[in-house]
């Protein structure tokens, strides 16, 4: 992995390129029906989304939102370039990411939802499986819900 990553926060100039790069991941990781969700998403949520950069050229992103109680964190739409998958960006972002949840005490628990193509990943952070549904995004796109307990 080049060691130019670059995370930062979601500025509304990046929207068209990861809206880009969201569709060249469709649709193996998201069905493409979720697009116009995830765009919605970066209008509503832009505060807590980040986007991942490889030498100023925009490669991904994630974000999380955090519940109206405070006690739980859901890792959203986190995906990078298909050709810079499995070179270790998507690994860098989580771990900054959980970093960044774990300081905020209140926080009981981080929470993810993907499919089958991402279980193992997050798995290797520590998440737990806590409910599957097949065919949940799309037939052939399961839901693996997963979370990790802080406290």
């Amino acid at each position: 992995m080049d060691k130019s990553l670059i995370i930062r926060k979601y500025d509304s100039v990046d929207k068209a390129a990861l809206l880009s790069i969201f569709e060249s991941n469709t649709p193996l990781y998201f069905h493409p029906n979720e697009l116009i969700l995830f765009s919605d998403y970066l209008e509503l949520f832009r505060e807590t989304y980040f986007t991942l950069l490889e030498q100023e050229s925009i490669i991904g992103g994630l974000g999380y939102v955090i519940s109206a109680d405070q006690f739980t964190a859901d890792i959203t739409w986190i995906f990078v370039k298909p050709e810079k998958q499995g070179l270790g960006y998507g690994k860098k972002a989580v771990n900054y990411l959980l970093i960044k949840l774990k300081s905020i005490l209140s926080l009981k628990r981080i929470k993810v939802r993907t499919s089958q193509h991402g279980n193992l990943f997050f798995e290797s952070f520590g998440f737990k499986g806590i409910h599957f549904e097949k065919d949940y995004w799309a037939s052939g796109l399961d839901l693996y819900e997963m979370e990790i307990n802080l406290w």
